[in-house]
């Protein structure tokens, strides 16, 4: 599905339609991801027109996630949030776009 947060996600709405992750490919995205504050989130990594989004459970706690299409991607119960991002080579399958990192 487009993401709305993308200023892309209107221009390239056929990308999202080829692209989809089965439960156990969400399952890998996060336990390849490292958590990470909002601030990099938002600075460090890019933002994908698609994104893809569901439900998990994590230690009895109910979440709704979502995974943009550029290697991070989030938590959300309503109150809380919880920020993750992928430099796993292994994530590069699973995403639109692997995260290349900002030079120093």
């Amino acid at each position: 599905m487009p993401d709305p947060s993308s200023s892309d996600a209107e221009r390239f709405p056929r990308l999202c339609e080829g692209w989809a992750l089965t439960p156990e490919q969400v399952e890998t995205f996060f336990a390849l991801s490292s958590e990470m504050d909002s601030r990099a989130y938002h600075h460090e990594y890019d933002t994908a027109p698609c994104m893809i989004e569901g439900g998990l459970v994590d230690d009895g706690r109910q979440w709704a996630f979502h995974i943009n299409g550029a290697a991070k991607g989030y938590w959300s119960d309503g109150s809380d949030t919880r920020y993750f991002g992928c430099t796993a080579a292994a994530c590069d399958a699973l995403v639109l776009v692997p995260h290349i990192g900002m030079d120093p």
